[in-house]
């Protein structure tokens, strides 16, 4: 006599798996991404996400199950936590989503994996729900701590020794008969644009640029209180005086500021063998340090190098 195996279902507990797991997923993309979205908004794809787990979760419902469903109500998720967005945000963020999905998804199974002493394998196709419930409350903060802990110091760490080579470009700076070359990092956050014309910033080091700036400019970086109005005014060298721009900032380590900069002729990005060359940009010069271990002394606007030309 044949036996037939039973699974219980609970639609109330793969709601609560699925809702703290998707708000450990976008609350990751959030932060690796910059996306800046409310928690009111995190909440709300979560419980999303978590609907259309548990109802997925019926057997007369398993066609929900399928890729293309699946990339659908990822989609939506995403749309509902951070629309809207460019996009180039959209396809830069769907990618941290599934790979933090991924990888979040991989820590939790493999923490019940751990925890459970007779063997994930076999129940699998004999009750994955009650293993589920079983190891539940455990899994689910162990996960939460591993995911907060790589997000938190395993994403900077990433960033710093492992794209820093991948993300660094060497970046000429042509002004008049002067040019300048650093290595520049591209940075995904950075956002500064010249408020009136939207120019994207290329932000360079003073120290790497120094000598090739009017004794003006040279004295305010210089000064024990750099007096930005005295600056503003008394650049008397037509060349400089018409190149001349503040672009005021919320980063690079300060709440609200002024960063003083110029517009050169060109500037010319090398990637590999190819030359690209912009003259829309602006540059802004930073009196501190970019780069602690000094590997790059700028950081390149993103959309310098979606609009550039060869």
């Amino acid at each position: 006599m044949s036996s037939k195996t039973v699974i219980y279902v609970y639609p109330d507990l793969v709601f609560a798996i699925s809702f703290i797991m998707n708000l450990i997923i976008l609350w990751g993309t959030n932060r690796i991404a910059r996306l800046r979205a409310g928690k009111l908004r995190l909440v709300t794809g979560a419980a999303i996400g978590a609907l259309y787990s548990a109802a997925a979760a019926y057997p007369n419902l398993a066609f929900l199950y399928s890729f293309g469903i699946k990339m659908v109500f990822g989609t939506i998720m995403f749309l509902t936590v951070f629309f809207p967005l460019t996009a180039k945000d959209f396809i830069f963020g769907m990618l941290y989503f599934f790979l933090v999905s991924f990888s979040i998804g991989g820590i939790f199974f493999g923490i019940i994996f751990l925890l459970n002493s007779s063997g994930l394998s076999a129940q699998l196709f004999t009750g994955l729900a009650s293993l589920i419930q079983s190891k539940f409350g455990i899994s689910i903060i162990f996960t939460s701590i591993v995911a907060g802990m790589l997000i938190k110091w395993g994403l900077p760490f990433f960033k710093k020794n492992g794209l820093h080579g991948v993300l660094k470009v060497p970046v000429k700076v042509l002004f008049g008969n002067r040019q300048i070359e650093v290595e520049a990092l591209l940075d995904t956050g950075n956002q500064l644009q010249d408020p009136i014309s939207l120019t994207p910033v290329l932000v360079v080091e003073y120290a790497a640029i120094s000598e090739y700036l009017p004794a003006e400019m040279r004295d305010y970086f210089e000064a024990e209180e750099p007096d930005l109005a005295k600056i503003a005014g008394g650049i008397t060298d037509q060349f400089w005086s018409a190149r001349f721009r503040v672009i005021p900032f919320t980063s690079l380590g300060r709440s609200n500021g002024m960063l003083v900069g110029f517009r050169p002729d060109q500037i010319e990005v090398r990637k590999g063998e190819q030359v690209y060359t912009r003259k829309n940009v602006i540059v802004g010069i930073y009196n501190k340090t970019l780069s602690p271990d000094g590997k790059y002394k700028a950081l390149l606007h993103p959309d310098i190098l979606e609009e550039i030309s060869a």
